[in-house]
């Protein structure tokens, strides 16, 4: 239940941060979305700078994979690049 808290948390700040400029966002709009109050969402990211670079590293992590299995692929450059 916990998780599903902070996955809830996670998807509403991915899309309220994905809207607009970080100054713009408010944690109270970010809790609305996830269904939790906002003291919930403090239990889980203590600033809003906590949470954007949560939801910034979830949304980098994929690009690294796709980095590291193209620096370990056994094609040349050109042929990764056109992949």
């Amino acid at each position: 239940m916990r998780d599903d808290k902070r996955q809830r948390i996670l998807a509403a700040a991915t899309a309220v941060f994905a809207e607009r400029d970080f100054h713009r966002v408010h944690v109270s709009e970010v809790a609305s979305r996830a269904g939790v109050g906002k003291g919930t969402l403090y239990l889980y990211f203590p600033t809003k700078d906590a949470l954007h670079r949560v939801v910034l590293e979830a949304s980098l992590e994929p690009l690294g994979a796709e980095m590291v299995e193209a620096a370990t692929a056994q094609v040349s450059v050109a042929e990764e690049l056109e992949r």
